[in-house]
């Protein structure tokens, strides 16, 4: 055999069998791949609890007037809100099938004065409507990419009401001699009312770690107009529309 070929032998000798002692002192964790790099699949399933932060980018009346007067004292507004949510993850693959609950409190504010029309007279109207509490129960559905999971959301929702009315009716007599006599009539009113509707949305959540999520998303809530009903059959429902950021934790 030449000197060459000799020399290259022991040398693949010499690599393999130091290889073989160096390896049997080595003990390999294969209960954790992590350490090699390989990602794990995030874990959204588990209860969870969250503080939020809300602005309400329109606040919109929808109000059922009697006449073209009232069309005007829809009220209209912008503002935030902060809340608290509480809910349940169960995971399926990438899948994430959910239950929530949330809570708010607003400082939604709206004044409106016109003048409308009653029995062909014009009367002036100022009325006040106040957002107070309001809370929804919706079930969600999202798709996890590892630590990251878009999800969509519908389901029921409250929210508390209230609205203050001044308003002035005339009425006209008319005595023995025919003279029309003008009388003028002050009226207060003020009602608190719950409005049910339905609540909406899409948004996004990310795993900062096992236990605390961070979120984004925007909320659709629309209440009905059966309540609350004022004087010349006034009612009013809303429209809402917020951008909610917020943080959990998840057991």
């Amino acid at each position: 055999m030449p000197k060459s070929s000799r020399i290259l032998m022991s040398t693949i000798a010499f690599v393999l069998g130091t290889s073989q002692s160096f390896a049997g002192g080595i003990k390999i964790n294969t209960n954790n791949l992590d350490d090699f790099g390989r990602d794990s699949q995030y874990d959204w399933s588990g209860f969870y609890i969250g503080g939020s932060a809300i602005y309400t980018n329109q606040f919109k009346g929808t109000g059922q007037p009697v006449d073209d007067g009232y069309s005007e004292l829809q009220p209209k507004g912008q503002g935030p809100k902060v809340g608290g949510y509480a809910g349940y993850n169960f995971q399926v693959n990438s899948f994430i099938i959910g239950a929530e609950a949330d809570l708010s409190y607003g400082w939604n504010r709206d004044s409106r004065s016109t003048t409308g029309t009653f029995q062909g007279y014009d009367i002036p109207l100022n009325f006040k409507t106040s957002q107070s509490a309001s809370y929804s129960l919706r079930a969600r559905l999202g798709y996890a990419f590892n630590n990251l999971m878009l999800f969509g959301t519908i389901g029921m929702a409250s929210t508390s009401i209230k609205i203050s009315g001044l308003t002035v009716s005339r009425t006209l007599t008319n005595d023995s001699l025919n003279n029309i006599t003008v009388s003028e009539t002050l009226h207060f009113g003020s009602v608190r009312a719950t409005e049910n509707g339905y609540a909406t949305g899409v948004g996004f959540e990310y795993g900062i770690n096992n236990n605390w999520i961070a979120r984004g998303e925007y909320i659709y809530s629309n209440y009905d107009r059966k309540n609350p009903k004022i004087r010349f059959v006034y009612r009013v429902g809303f429209q809402e529309h917020e951008i909610r950021t917020g943080l959990a934790y998840k057991f």
